[in-house]
């Protein structure tokens, strides 16, 4: 049974014996970071314990949720394999516990606690997680009542160290999302956990940032687990907390859900050209990569694949687009993570105009958007201090070039689907759009070898496409028809600009003691 431990380091400590077959006895303590066991003492077949029982393997035998009877009990020493001499799980892997009552007649004064964990291959940190279970029989006291208490103390100890539950968020019909968290009392949540596609965090986001309190609201912690097609959002955090997207992605996605470790997250303000304030998790996309995104739905049936299979179909007509796009380049050490983007020998042009005198304001001015968001009032909207209305002329500090472009992407997560890492160097929270352009003068070839290799991040020394890293854009199309996309969902053909808001919501990940912003559920 367990017993505090008198050593500082230990928060439970045990001893555990298979008490059917001679086996090692272990000593199980529980710490901070793990639950440890080892054996301590072999005992002689004619010196069983009769104290508790311990099993462990894959997914060793124990008493599964909602049932009262282990099958078969730990205490017929049934393991899926042979127990380690002394072995640990870490707290970080594991996601639950619980306490549970054998109905056997042999069982009827026992009580299980099981631990439920999902580990990884010590041979390879990418490997995809596997569950296993280590169970405790407690059954050295006289009655029941006993033996469950002592089980118990045991589950508030690892709990605490575990998680703390999250509510999930669950939408009847489109729009559904978008009323409920608009309308919904705050202090009810803990978090919103969304099982879906980008499209239902999209609607989750502007809801949230629909409401006269959105200054409070929109920080509560967003967790995802992949349900549609592109995903993109729950492979950008995967991949940043070192999770498998490409194989078992729902379980590495739940499993960072359970966990919950929260960090700040970029949002984005967009203003459309009906006057419609929107904001966005992940991206904005005019020309080829609108088209490819929309055209596709009538391929969802494909899943994932319906992308590749409309892109190849664009590459093929390579449809041009006139535009004038104008953005507020990332300069100065305040862009965190970013480096100075590449300019063509037409950007530099506009953008060393004489009499244009080019201040450390003009250069960043990201740290305005934290200090005006911090001035307003919760019934003001969301202050975007670099950008001007659209039927003014953008600031002479930014750089305007018009041109033939086959698309203009703005990106802000690494990934917009699981084969496309459009934006690798992108983080939740660097504060930085990423534009992908495209130029008129790629050709077909050129275009096809970026999309091919996608999977493994966007690579490309051609002048003709490339990612420049902003804090603010404006992209005003001149070819008259054409789509225009927000996180996938189409608006208004017409000007859009937008600008970065920094840390503006947080997000469920993992390994985030780096950031000095994290917080736990």
């Amino acid at each position: 049974m367990g017993a505090v431990a008198m050593d500082e380091n230990f928060l439970l400590d045990g001893r555990f014996a298979i008490n059917l077959k001679p086996k090692p006895i272990y000593a199980v303590s529980v710490t901070h970071s793990a639950v440890v066991y080892r054996a301590i003492v072999v005992p002689s077949s004619s010196s069983r314990s009769s104290t508790s029982g311990l099993a462990v393997g894959d997914d060793a035998s124990h008493p599964s949720a909602g049932q009262s009877t282990p099958s078969p009990s730990p205490t017929t020493s049934s393991w899926s394999s042979s127990p380690p001499l002394g072995s640990s799980i870490s707290i970080s892997d594991t996601v639950g516990c619980d306490c549970m009552r054998g109905k056997k007649e042999s069982d009827s004064v026992a009580a299980y606690f099981v631990i439920y964990s999902y580990t990884r291959s010590k041979k390879s940190t990418k490997s995809c997680r596997k569950r296993e279970t280590l169970t405790l029989r407690f059954d050295n006291c006289s009655t029941y009542d006993e033996n469950q208490e002592e089980a118990q103390r045991w589950k508030a100890v690892i709990t605490s160290l575990i998680y703390r539950r999250q509510m999930p968020l669950a939408a009847e019909y489109a729009g559904h999302a978008r009323e409920m968290v608009r309308d919904m009392k705050v202090d009810d949540w803990h978090g919103i956990v969304i099982v879906s596609g980008d499209g239902l965090i999209f609607e989750v986001v502007n809801g949230l940032m629909e409401r006269c309190d959105w200054a409070k609201v929109i920080k509560m912690p967003l967790g995802t687990i992949p349900g549609g097609s592109g995903n993109a959002l729950a492979c950008a955090v995967c991949h940043h907390s070192g999770e498998s997207y490409l194989k078992k992605h729902v379980l590495h996605s739940a499993f960072i859900v359970a966990k919950g470790e929260v960090i700040p997250m970029d949002l984005v303000a967009i203003d459309t050209c009906t006057g419609k304030r929107l904001y966005s998790f992940l991206s904005i996309g005019w020309g080829m990569m609108a088209d490819v995104d929309i055209e596709s739905e009538k391929y969802r049936h494909m899943g994932n694949a319906r992308f590749a299979v409309m892109a190849v179909i664009k590459l093929a007509s390579m449809k041009k687009y006139r535009g004038r796009l104008s953005y507020l380049p990332c300069e100065g050490e305040r862009c965190r993570g970013s480096s100075l983007p590449r300019y063509t020998k037409k950007e530099r042009e506009v953008g060393d105009q004489p009499g244009v005198e080019k201040t450390p304001e003009n250069n960043f001015a990201c740290h305005l958007v934290s200090d005006a968001i911090g001035a307003a009032g919760d019934d003001v909207g969301v202050p975007t201090p670099l950008l001007v209305p659209l039927s003014e002329p953008v600031p002479s500090s930014w750089v305007t070039v018009e041109d033939d472009f086959i698309m203009v992407g703005a990106v802000y997560q690494s990934h917009l689907a699981k084969d496309n890492m459009m934006a690798p160097n992108a983080t939740l929270n660097d504060g930085i759009i990423h534009l992908v352009v495209a130029r008129g003068t790629i050709t077909r070839m050129q275009l096809a070898h970026i999309f091919a290799t996608l999977e493994h991040g966007f690579q490309t020394s051609d002048e003709n496409m490339e990612i420049i890293r902003v804090q603010a854009f404006r992209l005003e199309p001149l070819t008259p028809k054409g789509l225009m996309t927000v996180d996938g969902e189409v608006v208004d053909y017409g000007p859009i600009q937008a600008q970065v808001l920094p840390s503006m919501a947080r997000v469920i990940t993992l390994h985030a003691a780096d950031c000095p912003e994290t917080t736990q559920l």
